[in-house]
């Protein structure tokens, strides 16, 4: 599927926007996750993936379902938990979690990218979901304000990242607010953490170092997309981190793009 995949994303790349690509996005997504996808349509301006479990989900900008196919079906997230998504982009992950954890539960999402930011505010209200609070904050390891890559939906890093390198002429550089998990924490009153999931485009270790009293309390499962920075993958520092606060079960999975996948537990 990997080869197969990247042709159908420089396909999507090349075609202008406009009804026949969502379309064929939309059929593309049909084709490749349909042993965990009903149905995956465009209709009026809208994205709906319906998934085997039975959750929907709608965006009002065209969405991969690979975030949530690869890394969530099969978490286990009962109704009640209390989850965080960092690095929320258009909030389609932060919306699935919602619906899994339920009315009483909750979930916090992290989006720094002003541009994704309000996508993901207007998908909270399309999906009717009202657990979710919405942070417009990069998480780091200091609260303050820190330069950063904005690119929108294509990627977007407080981190020169290799996707930085390749194209700076997507990038808008501005500076973000930041604040750390354990601030957070103490702002929210979070008695309890049971997941998270880490998308943050290089940034992984600072932040899980911001977050280091609130993973040594609670031990949330973690599950971390990792990155390249200046030359070097992140995932041997997010590892080793993760040793010297506790995580003993940690998963080391391949993806289609070449860049561990961490599971810890």
């Amino acid at each position: 599927m990997g080869l197969l995949k990247s042709a159908a994303k420089w396909v999507h790349r090349v075609l202008p926007d406009g009804n026949l690509k969502w379309k064929l996005s939309a059929m593309g997504y049909r084709a490749f996750y349909k042993k965990a996808l009903k149905d995956f349509r465009y209709k009026d301006g809208v994205f709906t993936a319906v998934f085997k479990n039975g959750i929907e989900i709608k965006s009002v900008a065209d969405f991969d379902p690979d975030a949530i196919i690869s890394n969530l079906l099969n978490e286990t997230l009962e109704p009640g938990s209390v989850a965080m998504d960092w690095g929320g982009h258009y909030g389609l992950v932060s919306v699935y979690m919602a619906k899994k954890v339920g009315p009483a539960g909750k979930v916090i999402a992290f989006e720094a990218d002003p541009k994704n930011y309000e996508i993901l505010k207007r998908n909270l209200e399309l999906n009717g979901v009202d657990n979710v609070r919405a942070v417009d904050k990069g998480i780091f390891d200091a609260t303050g304000w820190l330069e950063f890559y904005s690119g929108g939906g294509y990627t977007s890093s407080f981190q020169k990242t290799d996707y930085v390198e390749k194209d700076k002429s997507r990038f808008v550089v501005a500076r973000i607010p930041v604040t750390t998990l354990d601030d957070m924490a103490e702002e929210l009153k979070l008695n309890r953490l049971n997941l998270i999931k880490i998308d943050i485009e290089g940034s992984e270790l600072p932040a899980l170092k911001g977050a280091e009293k609130t993973l040594r309390r609670c031990k949330p499962a973690l599950l971390i997309e990792t990155h390249v920075v200046d030359g070097k993958g992140t995932a041997d520092d997010v590892i080793g981190f993760l040793h010297t606060v506790g995580y003993e079960s940690i998963i080391v999975e391949d993806t289609y793009y070449g860049l561990p996948f961490i599971r810890a537990l």
